[in-house]
C-alpha cells in the first residue's frame, strides 16, 4: 500500500534538489560584486546548484591582497561563476556570445586555435574573489623569469574566471587593476596547457578585454589571483 505524505510535509528528496539560501546581507556594501540577482536582471538562467554565500567570506576578505599593501576587500571583486545557463554548460565560447549581448564590454579572442574551456567536472557554479592587483614580481621579464609560487587559498584564475571578472569591471575608472595599467596588464590562466592562456589588455576605445595565447614571457603578462569558494 502506498504511503501517503501529509499535505505540506516535504519528502526528503526535495530537500536534496533545493537551492541553498542566499545571504547577501554578509557582502560588504563597498565590495564590488555580481551576483545572482545581477545575472537575472540580464534575464540569464543559471540551472544547476547555486551554491550559497561562503560562510567564511568575511574573514577571507580580511586577507592581504596580492600586492600586499591593502585587504582583499578593498582591491577584489566578488562574482558569481555559472557553471550552467539554460542547462547547458557555461563555455568560455557561451560567455563571449553572452558578453557581446549583454555586457558593456565585449570579450576577444585573438590568436587562440581552440578556446580553453575548462573539464566539464569544473563546470559546477562557485563565488570567487578576484585580485585587483598583480602579485608582486610577477611581470615576466626574459629567459631568467620564474613564476612567483601560490599558496592557498590564492589559484591561478581560470580564462572564463579572468575575462567574466574584467568584462564585468574594466569599463569603470580606474579600470579593472587598481595599481596596473589596464591596457597593457593581463593575468596568465590555468587553462590545463602549461597556463599559456592571458586574459586582460581592456582596451577603452573599442571597450574589449583580450583572450590569448601566451607562450612567450612577456613583460605584459603577470599574476593576479582569486580565492574560490
Amino acid at each position: 500500500m502506498a504511503t501517503l505524505t501529509p499535505v505540506g510535509t516535504k519528502r526528503p528528496h526535495e530537500d536534496m534538489a533545493r537551492t541553498p539560501p542566499m545571504r547577501e546581507a554578509k557582502i560588504p556594501k563597498a565590495l564590488p560584486k555580481y551576483g545572482l540577482n545581477e545575472w537575472k536582471e540580464l534575464g540569464a538562467n543559471i540551472t544547476g546548484i547555486i551554491p550559497a554565500l561562503p560562510e567564511n567570506l568575511v574573514e577571507t576578505l580580511k586577507l592581504p591582497c596580492a600586492c600586499g599593501h591593502k585587504t582583499l576587500a578593498e582591491h577584489s571583486v566578488f562574482v558569481l561563476v555559472p557553471g550552467e545557463l539554460d542547462n547547458e554548460y557555461f563555455t568560455l565560447k557561451k560567455l563571449i556570445a553572452f558578453a557581446k549581448e549583454h555586457f558593456e564590454t565585449a570579450i576577444t579572442c585573438r590568436a587562440m586555435k581552440r578556446l580553453p574551456d575548462q573539464a566539464k567536472k569544473e563546470n559546477e557554479t562557485h563565488w570567487i574573489l578576484m585580485s585587483r592587483c598583480l602579485l608582486p614580481n610577477s611581470r615576466e621579464s626574459g629567459y631568467r623569469y620564474k613564476p612567483p609560487k601560490i599558496s592557498p587559498p590564492f589559484a591561478y584564475p581560470t580564462p572564463i574566471e579572468a575575462a567574466l571578472c574584467m568584462a564585468l569591471f574594466s569599463s569603470s575608472a580606474p579600470g579593472f587593476f587598481k595599481r596596473e595599467p589596464s591596457y597593457t596588464t593581463l593575468t596568465r590562466c590555468e587553462d590545463g596547457r602549461k597556463k599559456k592562456t592571458a586574459v586582460g589588455g581592456f582596451d577603452p576605445k573599442w571597450q574589449t578585454v583580450q583572450v590569448q595565447t601566451a607562450q612567450a614571457e612577456h613583460a605584459n603578462y603577470g599574476i593576479a589571483p582569486v580565492v574560490r569558494f
